[in-house]
Order: structure tokens, then sequence, then C-alpha cells
């Protein structure tokens, strides 16, 4: 469906080239298509309408975020493009958070700054649980166990909470509770999709 939709989507930009609506679809047919190159063609011609759309932002970091695990500059480039996405909003969660898992991506020390973002992510958007799952990550890299296994909570014991994988999370948390963090710590590292699909394998 996505390559068809991309398809059609170069039809519309061909119609319409400065549409906004048109180029923002498109980028991201084009990305989900794994159309890269297409699709930051669609992110810049955005910005190129509107030097503020912090959506093409966001799509140029994760496009650069896909060949991060190849290329390890690729994370500068990504981490640039939401440094600048939250010049314009400094309150957007998602970009708070991504900007937090590329020093976690590159193994890098995490600044401050990153730490005080992360938390402040979560103070806007607690219902995300891909914010929720780094600040817990990030509370169990200081030594905060009780602190990560209370924000994991609402993960591990809502009523429709079910499955293997939930299963597995609650087994990692009491296993914390008693002291063995280590699991329930590489469980919820933030992982390039690539390491993600390398980790199910």
């Amino acid at each position: 469906d996505a390559k068809n939709l991309a398809k059609t989507s170069r039809t519309l930009v061909a119609s319409y080239p400065n549409s906004p609506a048109v180029l923002d679809a498109a980028m991201e047919a084009e990305f989900d298509a794994e159309n890269l190159d297409a699709a930051a063609d669609m992110a810049n011609g955005l910005l190129a309408l509107n030097s503020n759309s912090i959506r093409a932002r966001t799509f140029l970091a994760r496009i650069a975020l896909e060949g991060a695990d190849r290329d390890a500059s690729k994370i500068e480039l990504a981490r640039q493009q939401l440094v600048d996405a939250n010049s314009v909003d400094p309150n957007r969660p998602d970009v708070l958070t991504e900007y937090f898992n590329t020093f976690v991506y590159a193994g890098e020390t995490i600044p401050d700054a990153a730490k005080i973002g992360l938390e402040k992510a979560f103070d806007i958007a607690p219902f995300d649980i891909g914010v929720r799952r780094s600040l817990a990550y990030l509370l169990l890299l200081e030594n905060r166990s009780d602190e990560a296994i209370v924000i994991l909570g609402p993960l591990i014991n809502l009523p429709h909470a079910s499955g293997e994988e939930i299963e597995e999370l609650r087994e990692m948390v009491e296993q914390a509770k008693s002291g063995i963090t280590q699991p329930l710590l590489e469980e919820l590292r933030p992982k390039l999709d690539h390491d993600e699909e390398e980790d199910a394998e």
C-alpha cells in the first residue's frame, strides 16, 4: 500500500508542487515506502515553502537516523534537525524525546539539557508510551529504579495490558524490584529500527 500511495502522491506533487498539504502527504508516503531520498526531497520542499515546518524537520531527522547504524555522523544530522524543530516549538514531546534518544543511539554521555527535555516531554505527554519508556530508562541509568518502576506502572498494570511482550516486561520489573535492573535497562534502551530488527532475530 505504501508503494502505491507513494506513486499516487508523485502525481499529486506534479500537479500541486507548491501545496504544503500535498508535499506533507507525499513526504510521509515516500518515507513509509522506504524511498528515503524522495522523502527528503519532499521534506526540503516543505521547508522551502515554510522554514518553520516541524513535520519536515522531524522527518529529515528520521531519514538521517535510518542510516545512522552504518554512518554515525548521521546522528548529528538528525540531532541538528531536532534542535531546529525545538527552536520553532519548544513544547513538542516527540522532538524532545527523540533528541534525548539520539545520545543513547550514539552511546554518548547524555547532557543535562537532554535529560531536562525528556522530563519536560513526560510532563506534556505522560500518555505517550515512547516518552514513558525513555524516561524509565533514564531513571534506571541514574540508579533511581523505584521511580522507574512507578513510571512503568501504567504500562504493565492496565486491565487490557496483556500479551507476551507485556508479561516479559512485568517479569523484568519484578527483577528490578529485587535489584536486578540490567534486563529491564536493556529492554527499555531506545534503539534504532535496525537494532530492533536484529534483537528480534
